[in-house]
Formats: C-alpha cells, structure tokens, sequence
C-alpha cells in the first residue's frame, strides 16, 4: 500500500510540474501611444534587443500628416509588437476623455469605441487591446468595452502591480515619460519593479521618443536607448521578462 501511495503521489508530483505553471518573471510592459517617433525612434532598437512593444494608434488618424502610417504599424506587428488603439471622444468639437464623453452620451460612448475598433480592422488591425485617453476609465465603459475588447490600459495607479482586472488595468502604471527622466531614474524604476517579486508589472507610458516636444511627454533617445539597453542586460541575466500587452495579461 506504501509503495501504491509513494506511486500515485509521484504521478501527481510528475503532473503537477509538467502542467502547473512556473513562478513569473517580474514583467515589463512598453506601451507607447500615437506619436510616430516610436516607429522611428523605439521599433528598430528595441528589436535589435529582443524587446518587444505595444502602440496604441489613435485610430481615425492613420495615414495623416504627422502620425504613423498604415505602414509603419504593419512592420510594428511584423516585428512582433502588438498594435491597439488609444480610445477617446470629442466634446464641441475637442478632445475628451471617454468617462466625459459617457457622461454626455452614453450612445455616442459606445459609437466612439466601436468605431476604434472598426477603423482600425478597415487598416487591417483586428485589436484586442485599447489605452483609455487620459487614463480615465470607469465600471460603466468597462461593461461596454467587453463587448468588444480583451485588455484595457488604464495605468493610473503608479505601482508595480499585479493586474487583478484585465479590461481595467489600472496597477502598474507609471508617470508619462518626459525630459526629467534619467538612465539612473529609469533604472532604478525598473530595479524596483525586480524586487517587487515575480508577480509585479510595471507598464511604462511613452509618448514621444524626440530632442524636441512638450517636455512633460517628451524624452530622449539617447536616454531612451541607454535604458533599453539596461532592460536587454536584465533580461539576459533572468531576472525580468519584458513582453506585449495582451501577453501580459495571458501569463
């Protein structure tokens, strides 16, 4: 009976590592929104470090003047980033956040993220993953964007996470990355986000990768560059993995 338990015991021991999943690594995940500086300034570096990226295109501006092309976001996904869409609405005729929007139409809400997702399949981009402008988001749009998406970027929580919701991520998040970031600050972001231990997440928000533009959203390259380079060493040494987000939110 002994040697029948010891056997059975090590089939489930043998079943267990075979199909329960490991600890997770402490996950980085590069969100970037709208701005083309990340085609030309963060695509081609991070991928000659295996870092992977995730832009969210503002949909109904593709192909214009000054925003990426239908082109740049198909080499994106060729290089395997993923590609969403940053999700807003207008008010008078100028920009708002979608908790706004709500508040003043629960229809028009709806018609703005239904057709974020329409323009962006008409560009040949069926996305699962939207970035709420501003960071505002609410239970109320969370209900209607399950209809039609899989992964909500909120971030407006600065913290190393875990994600408990994943069409209202808000842990995570980090201050918009701008002209006061140093290698050294970023660093020792991402140092913390190491310790915070295996299940942390740490989504920082990049707008544009530039030597010139509104120093609240604008940082360097060569600051930029010199972390990723910080970011590819850790993940050679196995300490943090850095992945998109939709992989993020599927461990």
């Amino acid at each position: 009976m002994i040697e029948r338990r010891a056997l059975i015991q090590g089939t489930f021991a043998t079943l267990a590592s075979t199909w329960w999943p490991k600890p997770m690594l402490p996950t980085v995940v590069m969100t970037f929104d709208t701005d083309v500086t990340t085609y030309t300034n963060a695509l081609f570096d991070m991928e000659t470090k295996g870092i992977p990226g995730t832009f969210f295109a503002d949909a109904d501006r593709i192909n214009t003047a000054g925003w990426p092309s239908r082109d740049n976001l198909i080499i994106m996904a060729m290089k395997g980033w993923e590609v969403g869409a940053r999700v807003y609405g207008t008010i008078n005729g100028g920009e708002a956040n979608m908790v706004s929007v709500l508040a003043s139409d629960r229809g028009v809400a709806f018609s703005r993220l239904k057709a974020a997702k329409d323009l962006m399949y008409a560009q040949g981009f069926d996305i699962k993953s939207i970035a709420a402008a501003q960071r505002a988001w609410s239970v109320p749009l969370r209900g209607m964007a399950a209809q039609l998406f899989e992964n909500v970027r909120v971030a407006d929580v600065v913290n190393y996470g875990p994600v408990s919701d994943r069409l209202y991520v808000r842990d995570g998040g980090s201050a918009s990355w701008s002209s006061s970031d140093t290698v050294a600050s970023l660093s020792a972001w991402l140092d913390g986000l190491i310790a915070a231990g295996p299940n942390a997440i740490g989504i920082p928000v990049v707008h544009r990768i530039d030597t010139s533009g509104d120093p609240n959203y604008t940082i360097s390259p060569s600051v930029f560059h010199d972390f990723t380079s910080y970011l590819q060493s850790r993940i050679a040494a196995g300490v943090v993995r850095a992945v998109t987000f939709s992989k993020a939110m599927t461990p």
